[in-house]
């Protein structure tokens, strides 16, 4: 098996995290952007929700179930995430169709969907009592039902997790494509 590896330039006090073929990086915490250059033209999210990322254990713990999400995806382990979705789990894909948690499992079940590589990064987390929303970029390699596809251009994803009896779940997820960048002041 090879590992994928960022190619991209990455700050000077954090390297690239790399977990097989799930690749991530972190900010270091003067606040510099760690991604590789698929994010770099978004970079206006670190000036703009300064603060929007937590360091308190629940977040932590949100963080890192995030991050076994993205491992689970590329793993297709269809499994692990029956556990982590909520029954009444929605998925918001990049071009606005919907799917429900049967139609997400099912895209792993079937062999429909396979990745090659998982980029998920940049991961912003605010926890809210029992509700977590975490805010990542992610960027795939994969063949969808035998075809090569890319996520270009990478993807902002959206993930709301909630609390129930003491276990997170995923009760929600929005990939919207990133567009060059653009100005929110007005």
């Amino acid at each position: 098996m090879t590992t994928k590896r960022s190619s991209a330039p990455t700050d000077q006090t954090k390297q690239p995290v790399d977990y097989g073929r799930v690749t991530w990086n972190s900010r270091s915490s003067a606040g510099t952007a760690g991604w590789s250059e698929i994010f770099s033209p978004n970079a206006w999210l670190h000036t703009r929700f300064t603060g929007f990322s937590h360091g308190g254990s629940e977040s932590q713990e949100v963080k890192a179930l995030s991050r076994r999400w993205a491992e689970a995806e590329l793993a297709g382990d269809a499994d692990w995430l029956d556990n982590l979705l909520l029954d009444d789990f929605v998925a918001v894909g990049p071009r606005g169709e919907l799917l429900t948690r049967e139609q997400w499992l099912a895209r792993h079940r079937s062999g429909k969907v396979r990745y090659q590589q998982f980029n998920w990064g940049e991961l912003h987390v605010r926890v809210h009592h029992d509700t977590a929303i975490v805010l990542g970029c992610e960027q795939t390699h994969a063949t969808w039902d035998g075809r090569a596809t890319t996520t270009s251009p990478a993807l902002r994803v959206l993930q709301v997790f909630v609390r129930l009896d003491d276990r997170w779940r995923m009760a929600a997820i929005q990939h919207s494509p990133l567009v060059a960048e653009f100005d929110l002041t007005p």
